[in-house]
């Protein structure tokens, strides 16, 4: 995969227009939010745009699954799972100049789904998926011709 990404960064193939979550909406909100935009999860951020965290379906699920009283109206900032915190404040994030491949060991490895890009400041600025990842490697296949084993491009 190094070979096949080679030169590519997160702000390459990062998704720009980031749907982020406030820790003040209420877990109904974030959940009509990522239903209704038809994402898995999105970071939360402060009122600066600075990264908090990450709130995904799975912890939304977890959420209603407990069944607490008035659950649906609960911040994400103050609602507990299981004795936790709903949004999961140990994020892996990268800087738009992080190597695609790296980025992609890191999912792998910690079976994660996606990495908010953050700016020095720690705004998030993008998000990078495993589809953005794959679809990186299918336009990168797609550009280079195909060549024969005598080294010629194919058809000629």
């Amino acid at each position: 995969m190094q070979r096949r990404m080679r030169g590519l960064t997160a702000g390459e193939i990062m998704t720009r227009e980031v749907v982020c979550l406030r820790g003040e909406q209420t877990v109904l909100e974030a959940t009509r939010t990522l239903v209704e935009r038809g994402i898995s999860g999105a970071p939360v951020v402060d009122e600066r745009g600075v990264l908090l965290g990450l709130v995904t379906e799975e912890d939304l699920l977890g959420a209603f699954y407990e069944e607490a009283p008035g659950i649906e109206s609960e911040t994400l900032e103050r609602c507990h799972v299981l004795g936790a915190g709903l949004i999961t404040r140990r994020v892996v994030a990268v800087r738009p100049e992080q190597r695609a491949h790296e980025i992609a060991r890191a999912m792998i490895v910690r079976k994660i789904k996606r990495v908010p890009v953050v700016d020095a400041e720690g705004r998030v600025i993008g998000v990078v998926s495993r589809r953005d990842i794959l679809r990186a490697l299918a336009d990168r296949a797609l550009a280079v011709p195909r060549t024969s084993e005598a080294g010629e491009p194919e058809g000629a």
